[in-house]
């Protein structure tokens, strides 16, 4: 997925002609209108959802049915835990639930695809969608260069979505998070508690299942995904989070 900033919540309501794209939510905050998918249909670099209230899939783009790696004919009519490990759907979906329930956006960030993404959450209009729900963008963001906001002001998910980095252990994911924040070995054996040998050790086992040659390799791999951007301390909670979400996929 190519590194975005082309659009926000708060650029929908511009996406149709005449601001037709908004309406106004029971406690009067903006929805969106069906007719912003005419535009949403075409953005090949933000992937777009739209959710009912029973949080089955009721239309989607093309650039979400890739980053979900499934065909849009089966994401039709689907629910989080089809395609999900039920620990990541559940955090996703208490989110969803609350944009429901309360009317107001929501954003977050999470880690999917092994990749950064910022989600943002906004409450469609039931009248021109025939039923309630929820239209959910996504974003890669790489954390480099963006003043759209405070460190810290938009949360995590703590439940990842890992595709090839899920063959890493917790302590080599820690490893890569130091390394893509440019930290030298004796740096990152000093953040980790751990000697400058075991470090080596650590990327040399990173090399090889992630089929990579060099640490230059590994510095452009974090970085290109955004995920040198997260607070160690956030890192730390989404290592947490892949060990749940393991467990509840065996």
């Amino acid at each position: 997925m190519e590194v975005v900033r082309l659009i926000d919540a708060e650029t929908v309501p511009a996406l149709v002609p005449g601001g037709e794209s908004v309406g106004s939510g029971a406690l009067g905050a903006p929805t969106v209108d069906a007719s912003a998918l005419v535009v949403l249909e075409f953005m090949a670099a933000v992937p777009c959802v739209v959710r009912d209230e029973d949080l089955r899939v009721r239309w989607c783009n093309d650039a979400y049915a890739a980053l979900s790696k499934q065909p849009p004919e089966e994401l039709l009519g689907s629910q989080l835990e089809d395609f999900q490990p039920s620990e990541a759907a559940k955090e996703r979906i208490r989110v969803i639930r609350q944009v429901l329930e309360t009317g107001r956006r929501e954003r977050y960030y999470q880690v999917g695809a092994d990749r950064r993404l910022l989600c943002s959450l906004l409450p469609i209009d039931p009248v021109s969608f025939g039923h309630r729900g929820v239209l959910i963008m996504i974003q890669q963001e790489t954390g480099l260069g963006c003043q759209c906001c405070e460190p810290g002001s938009i949360p995590v998910l703590s439940t990842p979505l890992l595709d090839e980095l899920g063959v890493l252990s917790p302590a080599e994911l820690r490893v890569l998070l130091h390394l893509g924040k440019g930290r030298t070995t004796a740096e990152i054996g000093g953040h980790l508690s751990r000697s400058a040998k075991t470090i080596e050790k650590q990327i040399e086992s990173i090399h090889r299942k992630l089929d990579t040659g060099s640490r230059a390799e590994l510095v452009r791999l974090a970085v290109e995904r955004g995920l040198q951007a997260f607070a160690d301390g956030e890192w730390e909670r989404i290592i947490e989070g892949a060990k749940a979400v393991k467990r509840s996929s065996n």
